[in-house]
């Protein structure tokens, strides 16, 4: 089973998934702006995403908090 994610704007740009021209094009989901790039990720990614832990997970070879991801 594959599972997809979306980071949140300005933890995408921290971390060099996204440069400035991407961030300019972003989708609204829940009341925060993400990436438009989905990225495909591995099953403990998509369980610990959006929540508060303080931990880092791996987006495409980079460390994202949690907090700032949404996998579905």
């Amino acid at each position: 089973m594959k599972y997809y994610a979306q980071v949140e704007l300005k933890a995408a740009y921290n971390a060099g998934l996204i440069d400035v021209l991407d961030a300019t094009d972003a989708a609204y989901i829940g009341d925060k702006y993400y990436t438009k790039q989905i990225y495909i990720v591995d099953r403990d990614v998509y369980e610990k995403a959006g929540y508060d832990h303080g931990k880092f997970v791996k987006i495409a070879g980079r460390p994202v908090r949690d907090k700032y991801v949404f996998a579905f």
